[in-house]
Parts: C-alpha cells; structure tokens; sequence
C-alpha cells in the first residue's frame, strides 16, 4: 500500500468522471478511520463538481487542480478551476432540487473556506479540523458569499 504524503497535488481532466478520481486522491492521505474523511469526501466532490459544471474547466480541453495538506491539527484542500465569468454564489433552489448546495454544505462542514481568483482562475479552499471543534472563519475573498 502506497504510504499519503503529508501535502500533494493533481491535475485531473475536466470531465464528470474525473471527480470520483479527486475525492479518492485527497482521502486516500487520511487514515481509514480519520472523523473527518467521510466529509473531506463529500466536499472535495461538491468542489470538483462545481469546477467541471460551472467553469471552463468542464470544457473539451478544460482540467482543474488538485491539492492538500495534511497537518497535525488540519486538512486543508483547494480545488484550482479555469475561470468563469460568474462568481460562486447562492442560488434559490427547490426544496426537492438534486443539487445547487454546495456553498451550503462548506457552510456547515467545513472548519474554514473561502475562494480566490475570478474570470482566468479560481481557487475554492476548505479546511477541516482534526479536533473536535471548528472555529468556522472564513477567508475576507469570500466575505459577499457570507450574505
């Protein structure tokens, strides 16, 4: 079995099936009974979702980055996109719509989120605590998400 390093990096191809590959290369760094590896799971798939619909990275040649850091107190994951000339934001959704909540889910799972970059990149970052409890910042780039 391949030994996680601490902090690594991918790039994966901007197709939908490319998003299984990312969840299983940040998780794959956790230990099997990590309390966090379930979530780190779904956001990292919310993330890559979000990049490969909603930015250029879901084009024919599009991709989108991967990377981590494992410390001893925290996960830290960021997903690099190709840009969009929308910004991550809230949508109103149908109670019974399949998705549209990802910002939600980082809201109420992640430690720690926010994004950087606009229009030619942009990167979504989260953070999860290995402790018990989460101070729940965020980064000032993603105070307009806030509201």
């Amino acid at each position: 079995m391949r030994q996680a390093r601490p902090s690594d990096r991918r790039r994966f191809n901007g197709h939908p099936d490319q998003v299984l590959l990312a969840r299983q290369f940040v998780v794959s760094a956790l230990a099997e009974d990590s309390p966090i590896r379930e979530v780190a799971r779904l956001l990292v798939s919310e993330v890559a979702t979000n990049a490969v619909r909603h930015t250029a990275s879901g084009t024919a040649e599009g991709g989108f980055r991967v990377s981590y850091e494992l410390r001893d107190d925290r996960l830290r994951v960021e997903v690099y996109d190709a840009g969009s000339l929308t910004t991550p934001q809230r949508r109103a959704h149908d109670l019974e719509a399949p998705g549209g909540r990802g910002l939600e889910l980082l809201d109420a799972l992640a430690s720690r989120w926010g994004t950087l970059g606009g229009r030619e990149g942009r990167v979504v970052w989260f953070e999860l605590d290995l402790g018990a409890s989460r101070s729940r910042g965020r980064h000032p780039s993603s105070s307009e998400l806030d509201r």
